[in-house]
């Protein structure tokens, strides 16, 4: 499914930067962008995981006097595919424990709720994308409207020059899918991509994944045996046996797109 071309609404950008003590401040660099295209931000420099729950707590008791916020995370991302599983994947500093994407979807879901399900969430990161972890269908509302963020690395000044096309083209009134677009333009390499989703595709795909793999026996070689009788009415030549190797593959296919509580196994590319 395509992601639809959304027009997003929001009052503020909660900028939440976790950066190493002698990075870049790129968080405070959007932040001073941000002022310059008169577009309200507020900066919430974190230390600890505590002090993004604090922010977002914040961000809740304050939608009454400030508005919706989209929320931008200024980190840096774990590689969900190279040393650990997709529900594991995080944000953070490199040489401490983050903040797993997961659990971000906790603090996030009351925020969403609050804002009457209008939410953006900018995963500004390598692997960003894996923000889409923070939904748990079993667990809480949604914890927003759409989630953008990288399913690659990405270079630190490649990230700033996109982001700040993304929101120049946001105050222009541009949807989501235009204003990513404009921002993957920005992006200095060809293996960098930026990506985004509706809670409404993501809980789809979810839900999807969930009924393949539930399916019992039986349905899977009901539906095998529909699989290859249309086969053959077009006329094409089915060889004996097949269809046991289909419903089994048809299960592993099941286990493979189930997407957990926990984000087991997530469409990050």
């Amino acid at each position: 499914m395509l992601l639809p071309n959304l027009k997003v609404t929001f009052n503020y950008v909660l900028i939440i930067e976790w950066l190493n003590e002698k990075e870049r401040r790129t968080g405070e660099e959007l932040h001073r962008f941000l002022q310059q295209l008169s577009v309200s931000s507020c900066l919430v420099r974190c230390e600890k995981v505590d002090d993004v729950r604090v922010a977002l707590r914040r961000a809740v008791d304050n939608v009454g006097a400030r508005g919706i916020p989209v929320v931008h995370i200024e980190s840096h991302g774990s590689n969900p595919f190279q040393g650990c599983d997709v529900r594991d994947a995080e944000f953070g500093l490199d040489a401490a424990p983050g903040l797993p994407w997961t659990d971000l979807g906790d603090w996030l879901a009351p925020l969403n709720e609050a804002s009457g399900f209008r939410l953006l969430v900018i995963g500004a990161t390598c692997w960003g994308f894996a923000a889409i972890a923070a939904m748990k269908v079993y667990e809480h509302v949604a914890p927003f409207a759409a989630a953008v963020g990288f399913s690659t690395g990405v270079d630190g000044g490649s990230l700033h020059d996109a982001m700040k096309e993304f929101y120049r083209a946001m105050t222009r009134g541009e949807g989501l899918k235009d204003a990513m677009d404009a921002a993957q333009r920005e992006l200095r390499s060809p293996t960098e991509k930026l990506r985004g989703t509706s809670a409404p595709i993501l809980a789809l795909r979810i839900l999807r994944g969930v009924y393949d793999g539930v399916r019992t026996p039986e349905q899977r070689t009901e539906r095998a045996n529909e699989i290859l009788r249309n086969v053959q009415n077009a006329g094409f030549p089915v060889r004996e046996g097949i269809e046991h190797d289909l419903r089994d593959y048809l299960h592993d296919l099941g286990e493979t797109r189930i997407v957990t509580t926990h984000a087991r196994t997530l469409p990050l590319h």
